[in-house]
């Protein structure tokens, strides 16, 4: 039985999910799985779940901060807000020399845990899930400490091709993650990469002496999720239900077109159930306010497992496209596993879910053009009528999508102690 450590930074996140989907894989497998994340807000400190064992460790103070005012809706929640959002910034500034390490003291407290895991159970395998920078320079030095572990980074997101700070050029951000990239995956065994990432590494990387041990895959959430067991009580009884999942940061994921679809839909008895945290929550509740025939309702993040139950329940699932083509929205591969009918925008044309969508047998994908407005209400319109009712059968789309399966992943694993 090989033994696995897997690092993981914030574990209730989607690549805090994609991390569970693996596991859940590498356990099915025979593989004896520790996972090692953040502490969140009146968790425990150990705790076994699903037969993997749990330790959480000290998040970042900010990071803390925020988790205490979300659960905690008194006054003084707002000023510490504001206090953590400035010492956020502050953080970041100081840290420009060494972004995207903005915590040494965050990355110490994985690699000790790290470390101490290692000397009790010698590992054979050390997966570091990024983001964050923090669980990578932890598996790179319990690798260089010990050579005889196989470390595998773990890129859900992409670090020299992904997103920087505001202030950082797209090319300073380019030239710094490619500078961590190369001190970090020197003595890594085998790294996995997102195909959304793919072509950015072979304009950048391909000269990198790491390189030839790239293996690109997918988002590994394309599982079957149809023995999802209970009902939610989110959701309205004898209502159609239109749910959408996940964060909504503005400057990536704008769904003002969606919701201005939604207020003009002439059917009736539609509610429009949107879960998740939010930039954008003026515009949200404008909008609640602003429709009268069918209702919206807003509601801040749940477990994952309730948001499960509040999938299968929903009549039609809603995507809102990215306007950065190359991030690849993860809620996606669970709405298809979830088999219902899925409504997804685009700003962009070369949107990252619409390749994947397209493959979808019950798929509509709607072009964000202002000009379009009253044809697409229609498209909607019909589209909800005609397919609420119907399902799809996931396990041809598996076949099809099989770099979307956490089994191709474990696969990966596998060929390492070959």
């Amino acid at each position: 039985m090989k033994k696995v450590l897997v690092l993981v930074g914030e574990h209730m996140s989607a690549n805090g999910i994609c991390a569970d989907a693996v596991m859940q894989e590498l356990k099915s497998n025979g593989c004896e799985v520790d996972l090692i994340t953040n502490q969140e807000y009146q968790v425990p400190k150990f705790e076994k779940n699903n037969g993997i064992k749990i330790k959480r460790i000290k998040p970042r103070l900010t990071y803390r901060m925020d988790s205490w005012c979300t659960n905690n809706k008194v006054p003084m929640s707002r000023i510490l807000s504001k206090i953590s959002y400035l010492l956020n910034k502050a953080k970041l500034f100081i840290s420009i020399p060494t972004w995207p390490l903005v915590s040494p003291l965050y990355s110490y407290r994985f690699y000790k845990a790290a470390k101490s895991a290692y000397i009790r159970n010698e590992y054979d395998c050390i997966i570091s899930v990024y983001t964050q920078i923090d669980t990578v320079i932890a598996g790179y030095l319990i690798k260089r400490k010990y050579p005889n572990v196989k470390f595998v980074p773990y890129f859900l997101d992409s670090l020299s091709g992904g997103i920087g700070p505001k202030i950082f050029s797209r090319n300073w951000t380019i030239r710094r993650g490619m500078k961590w990239e190369r001190r970090l995956l020197k003595y890594a065994d085998k790294i996995i990469m997102m195909e959304s990432s793919r072509k950015h590494h072979e304009v950048f990387s391909k000269s990198e002496s790491y390189f030839p041990r790239i293996k690109f895959l997918d988002i590994p959430l394309l599982t079957q999720k149809h023995e999802v067991e209970g009902t939610s009580e989110i959701l309205e009884k004898d209502k159609i239900n239109l749910v959408y999942v996940g964060s909504l940061p503005h400057h990536i994921r704008n769904p003002q077109y969606l919701l201005e679809i939604f207020k003009r839909l002439r059917i009736k008895d539609c509610v429009l159930t949107i879960i998740g945290t939010s930039t954008c929550n003026n515009m949200l509740e404008n909008y609640q306010n602003e429709s009268k025939k069918n209702k919206i309702v807003i509601i801040n993040k749940i477990p994952h497992e309730e948001a499960l139950k509040v999938l299968k329940n929903a009549d039609v699932l809603i995507n809102i496209g990215n306007n950065i083509n190359s991030m690849v929205p993860s809620k996606i591969f669970e709405y298809m596993s979830i088999g219902k009918p899925i409504i997804s925008t685009y700003p962009i044309e070369d949107e990252p879910s619409k390749k994947y969508l397209k493959d979808y047998p019950l798929s509509l994908l709607v072009k964000e053009d202002w000009n379009w407005i009253d044809k697409n209400v229609v498209k909607v319109e019909n589209f909800i009528k005609d397919s609420r009712n119907h399902r799809v059968a996931t396990e041809d789309l598996m076949v099809k999508m099989y770099r979307n399966t956490p089994q191709s992943f474990v696969e990966e694993i596998k060929k390492v102690f070959r």
